[in-house]
Parts: structure tokens; C-alpha cells; sequence
């Protein structure tokens, strides 16, 4: 079978090589620059040791030795103006964080029975399973059950750092499936890490193992499952390209726009609905990283920062920050984003630093080259109501597949942010398409 896929960021490069390694005939249209480095893409992101799909693609692509084993970071939370090193994979670890209150910290105790509860209805890779849960916030979900201070020093700092967003608006199914993916183990083996060279390596391996692709702008979709798939382009790549399925791994909204005719109307009003939130993110060389190792810093809603989180990424041999340097990169808050769309770059950079410098004031004469990237969409909202229209979304596709229909979609807005969560989607997209192949033409089956 001769696969078009449309889009390649890491949900579509999954769905390629899975694909590619099943034996068809995999094309790949890209709009990025070839000429781009591929260093630059993804920016610095941890991991998780949860993580299972990438961190075994990353095996599969040989990349054990650059990028494996992550080296363990260590989980940080501000208070009053001070980062505290925090252990939020333990119960014990959540009750000793500053903030939370010892009355609340007693309602923990309810934390296993509400896992169990709902853990039939949580997979990380299925999402769209949690949808009838989906009708109320992590606000007033964690708020209930364990009290605003353990809302605001643990469970809102943990989701919103993953989710970006407000607690106040995200879905409560947020946090279940984090806690789902990450389960907490009362032996602590499991811990956010650091992939040795960055993610850009996973990029551009998983790029080169494709032989066939074509840097173009697609313009339109047009075709059926019998007759095969049209694809009109502009670029370097031929002014139409044949297909027997194609999978858009490209945002919602440039899903919607490429095939129109292909879509039903619940698609195209899912796919219209998705919101993307803009992101602001500063990466800044140091000398030195504070206390040495791997941080990451939650910066909770109440302590007044512009930012939500601080990676830091200290340099040592064969790491990508080299020997004797380091990294910061800090992402803003959607609501500092937002705000900071008509402020000068200058402008964002001395609100973001400042941030730094007051929570680290060693830093302040630390600092090398800096780097500002805005983006205005790109970070899906899981807000109240996403996984239910995800699932009907789902549910649309079955029924289209069933008739015959092989376009298929990929893109971390069907799963999670984030990098496991493009991952997943991608390989979701190949094992639907190679489950209809396997199938046969729907007028041959049952």
C-alpha cells in the first residue's frame, strides 16, 4: 500500500516509521526547510520514565547510546520567592510540600481509593475513554477531595506545568490520567529525566530513515478509499501525489482546511473547536546550573510569577550542553503569552529573567546568549469538554473507516502535550490504518 503522511513533526515521523517498518511504501510531505537545523527542533523537554512509547522508539531507532539512559531530574516548586525540592511520586512526598497544609494533607489517604475508582476508565493511549468524566475542573475536582492548599501546591502546579492552561478550566481528566501515566510507586522508582543530546536527535534519525520525502505545501486532499487519494502540493515535491491512505499529522486546523470534502460535519467541527494555546519560551546559556544536576521548577499560580516552569540542564561530556555550560529554558504562563503579544521581545525577556533572577540571584551575572520563542498556537487545551468531543471525534472515524475510508490522523491534540503524547498518536494512526489494511476492502468483509 502507498501511504501519504502530511506533517513532519514527531506524530507524523511515528505514524511513518511504523508504517515503513510494516512494509508500505511510505511518502512524506513536509513544509519545513530541509536546510533547517535539525538541532533546533524539538527545544529543551524532560521526560518521563513512564514514557514507554518514546523511550522504546528511541530504541528501535538506535539512539540508546545518545540519548539513554535520562539522567534524573530533580522536581523543584517555589515558595515564598524559594525554590524547595519536592517529591510529588510519593504521598508521603505531596504532604511535605510547602504550601500544603496539614489538614489537608490528611485527605490524601483518599488519593488510591478515587485511583481505583476510575481507573477503568484511564489509558494514556485512549484518552477518549475518560469522556464521561469530562464535566468538571481540576479546580473543583482537586479541590473537594483534597482542600485548596494541596489544589494549589500540588495538583495545580503539576497539571498546569504538563497541560499548560488554568486548573480552573482544564478537565479534571487531566490529572487522572497524569496520575494514570505516572502511577505513584511507594518505592519511588519511577522520575522525570533528561534525554542525553536533546530530543533534535530523535527528530533527525526518525527524518533520515525515510527515503522519500518531499519538502512542499499541501494545498487539498481529494479521493475515496476505492479509487485512492489526490494530493495537490506546491514545492519542491510533483504538483499532485497518489496515495491509497494518507494520515494528516498537522494541527487541527490545517487537518480541517486540507479535506473538507473528505470530512463529516461532527469532524469538522471538532477539528474547527480545538484551541491551541501560544507559548513563550526564553533559553538561556549559563556558566553553571544551581545545585549542579538536572532541575525542573514548578512555579505555582499563587507566587505571582510570569512563568510556569524552569528547566535546567547542567553541561557535562557527551550531553548537548557540552563541558562546563549549562541551560535554563523558561516557559511563560499562557495568561503572561497572551498578554505579551503586542510587547517587544526586549520587554519579554527582562519579565522572564526577572523570574529567574529573583527565585536564583546567583544567576544574575551567569547568563550567556539567550534565546526568545514565541508561539502563537501549538500547545493543545484539554480543557472541560476536549475528551468529549474527542471521543465523538473517534467514534466519527470508526464509522468512516468502517465504510472504507482511509484517512487517518495524527497529532499530540488527540492524546497529550508533549512529546509521549505525539509519539502515541502516530503510532495510533498506523495501527488503525494497519488494522483496515490487514481488514481488506469493507465490500470483502464478514
Amino acid at each position: 500500500m502507498k501511504i501519504l503522511i502530511i506533517g513532519a513533526g514527531l506524530s507524523g515521523l511515528a505514524a511513518a516509521w511504523r508504517l515503513q517498518r510494516a512494509g508500505h511504501a511510505v511518502e512524506l510531505v513536509e513544509r519545513r526547510d530541509p536546510a533547517t537545523p535539525d538541532c533546533d527542533f524539538p527545544p529543551v523537554q524532560t521526560l518521563h520514565s513512564s514514557d514507554r512509547h518514546t523511550l522504546k522508539w528511541i530504541e528501535e531507532l538506535g539512539l540508546s547510546d545518545t540519548l539513554l539512559p535520562l539522567r534524573p531530574v530533580q522536581l523543584v516548586q517555589a515558595w515564598r520567592d524559594r525554590p524547595h525540592a519536592i517529591e510529588p511520586q510519593r504521598l508521603l512526598g505531596v504532604a511535605a510540600i510547602s504550601g500544603v497544609s496539614r489538614r489537608d494533607s490528611l485527605r490524601l489517604m483518599r488519593w488510591s481509593r478515587l485511583m481505583t475508582r476510575y481507573l477503568p476508565l484511564l489509558d494514556p493511549t485512549a484518552p477518549e475513554l475518560a469522556a464521561s468524566l469530562d464535566y468538571r475542573s481540576v479546580s473543583d475536582f482537586a479541590g473537594l477531595y483534597f482542600g485548596k492548599s494541596a489544589l494549589d501546591y500540588w495538583v495545580a502546579p503539576e497539571v498546569e506545568d504538563f497541560f499548560s492552561g488554568e486548573a480552573s478550566q482544564l478537565s479534571r481528566v487531566t490529572a487522572l490520567l497524569l496520575w494514570r501515566a505516572r502511577m505513584m510507586d511507594p518505592q519511588g522508582i519511577t522520575f522525570t529525566g533528561l534525554p542525553r543530546l536533546g530530543l533534535g536527535h530523535l527528530f533527525s534519525a526518525a527524518r533520515r530513515l525515510l527515503p522519500k520525502r518531499y519538502h512542499a505545501v499541501a494545498s487539498g486532499i481529494e479521493g475515496s478509499g476505492k479509487q485512492g487519494y489526490s494530493l495537490a502540493c506546491e514545492g519542491s515535491a510533483p504538483a499532485s501525489l497518489q496515495a491509497d491512505a494518507v494520515v494528516l499529522a498537522t494541527s487541527p486546523g490545517e487537518a480541517n482546511r486540507l479535506a473538507p470534502s473528505l470530512l463529516q460535519p461532527a469532524e469538522r467541527d471538532y477539528l474547527g473547536a480545538v484551541r491551541e494555546r501560544p507559548s513563550v519560551t526564553l533559553t538561556a546559556e549559563l556558566e553553571r546550573v544551581p545545585g549542579g544536576m538536572p532541575e525542573r521548577v514548578r512555579l505555582p499560580r499563587g507566587e505571582g510569577f510570569s512563568a510556569g516552569s524552569i528547566v535546567f540542564e547542567p553541561g557535562l561530556p557527551g550531553t548537548r550542553g557540552g563541558s562546563g555550560a549549562g541551560l535554563a529554558t523558561v516557559r511563560s504562563r499562557e495568561s503572561f503569552a497572551i498578554g505579551a503579544r503586542e510587547v517587544s521581545d526586549d520587554a519579554v525577556v527582562t519579565s522572564l529573567l526577572a523570574d529567574l533572577k529573583l527565585l536564583y540571584p546567583a544567576l544574575s551575572g551567569n547568563l550567556g546568549k539567550l534565546h526568545l520563542a514565541r508561539r502563537e498556537a501549538g500547545i493543545p487545551a484539554f480543557d472541560v469538554g476536549a475528551y468529549r468531543g474527542l471521543e465523538r471525534f473517534r467514534r466519527v472515524q470508526a464509522d468512516r473507516r468502517a465504510l472504507g475510508r482511509r484517512l487517518y490522523f495524527a497529532g499530540d491534540y488527540l492524546v497529550a502535550p508533549g512529546v509521549e503524547g505525539a509519539v502515541v498518536s502516530g503510532f495510533r494512526a498506523a495501527a488503525d490504518l494497519l488494522a483496515d489494511a490487514a481488514e481488506g476492502p469493507s465490500e470483502d468483509r464478514g
